[in-house]
């Protein structure tokens, strides 16, 4: 997994540095361009989003981008611009380690943010589609509701390239993003020392909020970010040769601009364009208001003739490059409008993963919570932020003295978007344009902090100073919330892989609480009643009353709907409803069993409530006279024992209490972890696996022997702590509850009228 997720990142960072090194070569002249490696990053999204859907898909997009990747290296070879600076290689090294940071932490090389946001669940199936006409035939999401697939077409050309699994490819772009932005962000300070170039560009790369959507797997909003920086850049310097170009020339300049918002809008739809226009906006009325009359000679008769044809020319050509993904931008017209709010998905007070509306403040960069989705304000975490508003002021200060007026332009636009989004829209989309404008928001500080002034050894000491204390407390913002993320654990993919070799391709049913279920059995048409992401075949409901959130089992689902599918996929866990008896074990793994149906369901009824494989019935009720009067059968079985768990921090041992009749118990355990669990009790020891799906199924653990209600049996329970760097305050396990069945299973079907306080698994009348 390492070797795949970090080739696929260097893939993207090399083959976007020289495509961009390529274009604005082309485009502009043979300085350095500092916007290029975004330039090239936006070239290959729009490229493949094109190019995977001729004929061949994935196999033909690898192509055309291999040519252009090709044809860039022999341009740059002949023009002798085919170099890779020290410099860069410090800067995206060292941001390369900073997003290393959470695999570190977890021991693993993985998906981020597998807990907080499984949209990448959606992800990955939509990516896998694009490259595979069989795949979008099982799953028919090619191209959801007009949704924008620049960063999934990228992912789904690289992984036919180079045969790797998408998972690994869409680490891979995560890791890439943040390389590409530093490599863009540390020439904000291009003159300058290679320590202090390499210091913005990670800081701004994996500022607080761009770290944080990092570390919970979202890749628009980092990318958005990116290749606004990057844009800002370019326009700096397009700004200081703009009066000696000629019309080709100027239309030359403006291309890598327009890539990097056709990128823009191949990952975030036509909303991505907000950023661009409002920052080109401001900076004509700042630069108007500055220097009106080189205003009035760009606006001159003569100049606007001269120019008129390249810029009908660069109009078709921006009406070419749209034609791809001008049915999408209609669909989400249609769908969506002008206003994400007006749609259920982003109505105004859905709050997405989100707890609440994020804090403004958290732009800044300077937020010492490990989880940005809660807002606490405290008097420290309030000199931090005047901290940040002061370095921030500074910038804007810096910047318009010296008549750089693009980036500030760029902060003052995303925070008009933001004020105009925080009150029109919902909390989930205003939490999205925080992080599209952080990266600019820290450079337009650091800039300002960490550019020598000539002449002037006092001022560079104080700037230093306040520099060291900003990049300090940035650096422990991103770094805090970095070492507490978590990334996928690899069990529960191991194992439905290992059951669904035996499966075929034939239809599965899930009843497990794992959203990422579907990625794992891709190849199968599968339905998954407990998931959270819409992403299922089939439409199997729970039966009303039987599941809140909780486990599945096979009581759960209505026998007919049982009938619809040859297999079955349960946890491993004595505690839960027996399968019917036309459902043959077939496999047992650690976490999960695999069932096959041999034949028709018979019809059952159960009483029990949600999560729970049966209840006492209770003859004195309504329900229970009815059904000690009735004809029928009822499967009963020991009743169980459940106590309560503990909430664990990484590294840590807690013992819990079980209160067990005299007798052989199996445990179960419900739990999410972050990294394995040990148990030990009697002198026995049972390791299970980290577990990062929803709340719900149990796992079995082990048997222990009950000794009395009064001789409770202690099971220590001890987090593994993976390396130095994973986070110590982190509640890296939570374990709900411990469930202790019998040992044998003696379940035994009895006539209904002798179930009365009888603990039933299920009846038939």
């Amino acid at each position: 997994m390492l070797v795949q997720a970090y080739g696929a990142a260097i893939a993207i960072i090399v083959c976007s540095v020289v495509l961009g090194k390529a274009v604005c070569a082309l485009c502009g002249g043979s300085q350095r361009w500092w916007a290029a490696p975004a330039v090239g990053y936006a070239t290959l999204i729009a490229v493949t989003t094109f190019a995977v859907k001729l004929p061949g898909t994935g196999v033909t997009s690898a192509i055309v981008c291999g040519l252009l990747v090709l044809a860039s290296v022999v341009y740059l070879l002949r023009r002798g611009g085919l170099r890779f600076p020290l410099g860069d290689l410090v800067v995206g090294g060292a941001a390369l380690l900073g997003a290393s940071i959470p695999f570190v932490a977890n021991g693993r090389v993985a998906l981020p943010g597998a807990t907080w946001d499984n949209d990448l669940a959606v992800h990955l199936l939509v990516s896998e589609t694009l490259r595979s006409s069989r795949m979008e035939r099982v799953w028919g999401i090619r191209t959801p509701g007009g949704y924008p697939l620049g960063p999934h077409s990228l992912v789904a050309t690289l992984g036919t390239a180079a045969d790797l699994p998408l998972d690994m490819v869409f680490t891979g772009l995560l890791m890439a993003t943040v390389v590409i932005t530093a490599l863009v962000a540390a020439d904000v300070v291009a003159k300058e020392a290679m320590w202090r170039r390499a210091i913005v560009g990670v800081l701004c790369a994996l500022t607080y909020l761009a770290a944080a959507y990092y570390g919970e797997g979202s890749f628009k909003e980092p990318i958005v970010a990116g290749l606004l920086l990057a844009f800002v850049l370019h326009l700096e310097q397009v700004r200081a040769r703009w009066s000696q170009a000629g019309p080709a020339a100027r239309c030359g300049l403006v291309i890598p601009a327009g890539l990097l918002v056709l990128g823009a809008v191949n990952t975030f739809s036509y909303f991505g364009v907000a950023w661009f226009g409002a920052t080109v906006a401001v900076w004509a009325v700042a630069e108007a208001a500055y220097r009106p009359s080189q205003l009035r000679g760009w606006i001159s008769v003569r100049r606007l003739r001269a120019a008129a044809p390249w810029v009908a020319g660069m109009i078709v050509l921006g009406v070419i490059l749209l034609l791809p993904i001008l049915g999408q931008f209609e669909t989400v017209a249609s769908i969506v409008g002008a206003s994400p709010a007006s749609t259920l998905s982003f109505a105004s007070n859905n709050l997405g993963n989100l707890p609440g509306p994020l804090s403004a403040y958290e732009a800044l960069g300077l937020w010492t919570f490990q989880d940005f989705r809660y807002v606490t304000v405290t008097f420290h975490q309030g000199e931090l932020c005047a901290l940040g508003l002061g370095a921030l002021g500074f910038g804007f200060l810096w910047s318009l003295s010296r008549r750089q007026l693009v980036m500030p332009a760029a902060v003052a636009a995303s925070a008009v978007i933001y004020w105009y989004v925080e009150r029109t829209q919902s909390p989930y989309v205003a939490a999205k344009a925080l992080v599209i404008a952080a990266p600019v928001v820290m450079a337009l500080g650091l800039r300002a902090l960490l550019s020598r002034r000539e002449g002037d050894p006092w001022g560079n000491a104080v700037a230093l100073v306040v520099a060291a204390l900003v990049c300090f407390f940035a650096a422990e913002s991103s770094y805090l919330t970095l070492h507490t993320e978590p990334v996928q654990a690899p069990e529960t993919a191991r194992e439905l892989t290992a059951l669904h070799h035996r499966t075929g391709d034939a239809p599965i049913l899930f009843l497990g609480v794992d959203d990422f279920a579907s990625w794992d059995l891709r190849d199968s048409p599968v339905d998954s009643p407990a998931s959270s992401i819409s992403v299922s075949v089939g439409g199997v409901v729970p039966l009303e009353g039987k599941y809140s959130g909780g486990a599945l089992n096979f009581e759960s689902i209505a026998p007919v709907e049982l009938d619809i599918f040859p297999w079955v996929i349960t946890t491993n866990t004595p505690y839960a409803g027996q399968a019917p008896a036309n459902f043959r074990l077939i496999a047992r793994e650690r976490l999960y069993e695999l069932w096959k149906r041999t034949g028709p369901t018979a019809p059952f009824s159960a009483l029990a409530p949600p999560g729970q494989p049966g209840a006492i019935l209770d003859c004195q009720t309504r329900l229970g006279r009815k059904l000690h009067a009735s004809r029928g059968v009822a499967n009963v079985m020991a009743t169980p024992v459940v106590s309560p768990g503990a909430s664990l921090e990484a590294g840590e041992t807690q013992p819990i209490t079980l209160r067990l009749p005299k007798g052989r118990w199996e445990l179960s355990a419900q739990y999410i972890s972050y990294f394995n669990l040990d148990f030990r009790a009697e002198g026995q020891h049972w390791t299970m696996p980290a577990y990062l799906g929803r709340n719900g199924p149990w796992f079995a653990v082990g048997a222990v022997t009950g000794r009395g209600v009064n001789s409770p049996v202690t099971l220590k329970t001890t987090v593994q702590r993976p390396s130095l760097l994973t986070g110590l305050r982190v509640t890296a396990v939570s374990i709900y509850s411990i469930a202790a069945t019998r040992i044998p299973d003696t379940r035994t079907i009895v006539p209904l009228k002798d179930a009365c306080g009888k603990y039933v698994d299920w009846y038939r009348l």
